[in-house]
């Protein structure tokens, strides 16, 4: 995760950004928060959609379901792990475009790559950090997300500067299923800390 984050900041070094609104959905917002917290300076604002400051497997449950996810990626490949992920995002019948597109672009990962990535978010954590962070950050939490709202609820609460806003009849991939609420939440968001 740090590395993800070292990489980000040096594209903003390389375009000469000095202040940057992130906005990051699953994994993409695990690495805005590691921005925030390895580079406080560079970033202006956080979004942070359906994701987490940590992805720690506390319970049997979770520890599961990642040993399952891990294991579908090493014997199944992408490809595979896509087939079976797209219709949990996209579980309603006129979803069937969307369902096909995230098998498409699952499959599309190198394996290897895919694999290493998931790895690397296993016992991640800056949820001790969170208090620290001074920018304005906006949780936007999915109501049939995998996550709980209650889980998002308490980070938020750890957070200085930060609100939580539900997104209506979306799963994981609310940019995907849900993009006029998440262009309005972001929108108003932004012109907020703008202002």
């Amino acid at each position: 995760m740090p590395l993800f984050a070292r990489d980000i900041s040096a594209l903003c070094a390389h375009l000469k950004l000095t202040s940057v609104h992130v906005i990051g959905l699953s994994m993409g917002g695990m690495i805005a928060f590691q921005l925030a917290v390895s580079r406080p300076e560079l970033v202006r604002s956080l979004v942070i959609i359906n994701s987490g400051p940590e992805l720690v497997p506390r319970t049997l449950k979770m520890k599961l379901a990642l040993a399952l996810r891990l294991t579908i990626l090493k014997v199944l490949g992408p490809r595979a792990f896509g087939k079976m992920l797209a219709p949990k995002l996209f579980p309603k019948p006129e979803q069937a475009k969307l369902r096909q597109q995230m098998q498409d672009t699952i499959a599309a990962n190198d394996p290897g790559a895919y694999q290493r990535s998931t790895r690397g978010l296993i016992g991640w954590s800056v949820q001790e950090q969170l208090p620290e962070l001074r920018c304005p950050v906006l949780v936007l939490a999915s109501d049939r997300d995998y996550t709980p709202l209650s889980a998002k609820q308490a980070y938020v609460q750890l957070l200085p500067h930060a609100r939580l806003q539900v997104i209506t009849d979306s799963g994981h991939a609310s940019p995907m299923d849900q993009p006029e609420q998440i262009i309005a939440a972001v929108r108003q968001f932004l012109q907020e800390v703008e202002a």
